[in-house]
């Protein structure tokens, strides 16, 4: 790779390039599944964020209405669809046959560290309720760090990314 003293892979570098192509795509598969997610992928879904029946309430009102919370969600829904967006055209491209090691790599760092603060809010917004295991979010919260560390941490993700652009 550029900068690394190793070829970048090409002409003669074909075995590393199956080699980076077959990982990338076992990274793009795993981007669609996650703890607890009945499929939805490691992109939270936000609303796992919001409470059960608006149990916490503050000044007599549920605390999602107000308005620094629900722009807080608001944002929340935001990277999620972002996400799921960036893999589904990951999909597109491993299917039509592109090349995609550098974009999965960028998938699989953004979206196990926006995973990690989704969940992270939404333990904030649950309050003490967050640590419960009867909720989701308190599951979602222990299993979400391990997805910035199986299947390349997010650093050696940030080296792929890297070495792609040639530094």
């Amino acid at each position: 790779m550029p900068g690394s003293g190793e070829k970048p892979p090409g002409p003669g570098r074909e075995g590393v390039l199956l080699s980076y192509e077959e990982a990338a795509a076992g990274k793009a598969d795993d981007g669609h599944r996650g703890p607890g997610d009945g499929g939805r992928g490691p992109a939270a879904d936000h609303r796992l964020c919001q409470e059960p029946g608006g149990l916490r309430q503050a000044f007599g009102r549920p605390i999602g209405r107000f308005q620094y919370i629900s722009f807080e969600l608001a944002k929340l829904a935001t990277d999620v669809e972002l996400g799921r967006t960036f893999l589904e055209s990951l999909m597109l491209d491993h299917m039509e046959g592109r090349e995609f090691v550098q974009k999965v790599s960028m998938a699989k760092y953004w979206i196990a560290e926006m995973l990690n603060r989704v969940v992270e809010r939404g333990v904030q917004f649950h309050g003490g309720y967050g640590y419960m295991e009867e909720y989701p979010i308190a599951r979602l919260f222990r299993d979400a760090r391990v997805y910035t560390i199986f299947a390349g941490t997010s650093e050696i993700m940030l080296l792929i990314i890297s070495r792609y652009l040639g530094l």
